[in-house]
């Protein structure tokens, strides 16, 4: 490294100033693409940090409709939700179906789980915990989850507007009168 910069730095008195200014946009050039990388990679290793594994475990009886772990997005083009639903591994015997998977979450992702507790949207928390939001017949929520996905709204203002979280009525301190 030392000797490529001792090369670099002999040229210099050669080179006309026209020449070292070319050198300078270049090397602008790459330093900015270098720094563009870098935060892409940061990014990368951030959303990887926020991922978890989740190991889910159901059973249900052959006359039950099938459980499932779905994750919810917002179809743009027809303008419904979408569901994607996760594999299983699946065992049988004669009255029942055992289903048994591992998925990563991430936070700000929706859920559909239907299970042995019923059929509910989980809202997965900045710290990759499942939060219920709430049964997934109920239209209230289902209307609360389309917007939050379609609009791509803040998790906070979705448990705000279900009522799971309190609504923070402060004004930003950017937007007071001093």
């Amino acid at each position: 490294m030392k000797e490529k910069v001792d090369k670099i730095l002999n040229l210099l008195p050669t080179l006309s100033e026209d020449e070292i200014k070319k050198v300078l946009t270049e090397i602008k050039v790459i330093i900015k693409n270098r720094k563009k990388k870098i935060e892409e990679l940061e990014i990368l290793v951030d959303q990887c940090a926020e991922r978890k594994k989740i190991h889910f475990q159901t059973r249900y009886d052959r006359h039950e409709k099938p459980h499932f772990v779905a994750k919810l997005t917002y179809d743009n083009k027809s303008q419904s939700l979408e569901r994607i639903f996760i594999d299983f591994d699946k065992s049988y015997d004669q009255y029942e179906t055992y289903l048994m998977c591992d998925y990563y979450i991430s936070p700000g992702e929706i859920y559909d789980i239907r299970s042995e507790d019923g059929r509910f949207f989980y809202l997965i928390s900045s710290d990759c915990e499942m939060m219920k939001l709430g049964s997934s017949k109920c239209a209230e929520v289902l209307n609360a989850v389309k917007t939050y996905l379609k609009y791509k709204h803040s998790p906070e203002q979705l448990l705000e507007v279900l009522g799971i979280k309190e609504s923070s009525n402060e004004i930003p301190e950017e937007l007071r009168d001093d």
